[in-house]
């Protein structure tokens, strides 16, 4: 059985500073500081988004635009990053997702090319490089963000863009200028060619790694360990014990640590 968590406001909160911290996450500025860069661009003034899309003309299109143009005020003067939100793939399944039928409305991707959006980069044999996956839910003057893992998830208290700007700004930026860690990949497991990749290992305090070449089994549930299988090869450098080159099967398991 699944377990599923909805936060009270307070809770979410607090619950948005750990993931997306001013320290970790914005360089050390702070969220009020970021919002009142943005009244001092006109954009935000005192109650509400002057740009938002109102109920009547509420798009993919005018979300990615209103995103965008916060991230168009911040990047010359504050970060330095080159994502940006587009809607491209709302009216029509994307290419490289062989038997997709659902269509994401919203892609975080890296520059303005639908080629270079970041679920595209990950290779078909990349499956399981996240640790968890975060759902992204905008309804009408709304945000709700949830968190999926392997024993559960947790969705945060439904937001008003216009009442809570700074946890509209803490979910929005935190997401847009995340890294690996932030943005739910598993940073253990690194690709290194089309079809290959490494595996972190630590041995005695030593960093080893195992190199994947074939996918042997994953998990396809969303509850559960997320078991995935790989075969590989060693080097000789790394497991002293072992032939150069010799073939190794790993297994890869979601560990509850609260148990």
């Amino acid at each position: 059985m699944s377990i599923h968590w909805v936060l009270s406001k307070d809770k979410t909160i607090s619950f948005l500073e750990h993931p997306f911290s001013d320290e970790g996450a914005f360089l050390g500025v702070t969220i009020e500081d970021i919002l009142k860069h943005l009244e001092q661009k006109e954009l935000w003034d005192h109650s509400r988004w002057k740009t938002y899309p109102l109920s009547d003309n509420y798009s993919e299109a005018n979300i990615t635009t209103f995103f965008n143009e916060i991230l168009d005020n911040l990047l010359t003067d504050l970060f330095l990053c080159k994502r940006r939100w587009m809607g491209k793939g709302a009216n029509k399944p994307l290419s490289g997702f062989s038997g997709a039928i659902r269509k994401p409305d919203l892609m975080l991707c890296e520059g303005s090319t639908i080629k270079k959006c970041k679920v595209l980069e990950e290779h078909q044999f990349n499956l399981r490089t996240y640790v968890y996956v975060i759902g992204l839910q905008i309804l009408g003057d709304h945000i709700i963000l949830t968190l999926f893992d392997w024993g559960g998830s947790v969705s945060t208290h439904p937001l008003h863009i216009h009442q809570c700007p700074e946890a509209f700004l803490r979910v929005l930026l935190g997401i847009t200028f995340g890294d690996a860690v932030v943005l739910d990949f598993d940073t253990m497991i690194s690709p290194i060619e089309e079809g290959k990749k490494k595996v972190q290992i630590i041995r005695d305090g030593k960093e080893c790694f195992v190199w994947v070449n074939q996918l042997l089994f994953i998990s396809g549930s969303l509850h559960g360990q997320g078991t995935t299988v790989w075969s590989g090869v060693v080097t000789q450098a790394d497991f002293p014990e072992l032939e150069e080159g010799q073939k190794v099967v790993i297994k890869d398991s979601f560990v509850d640590p609260l148990r």
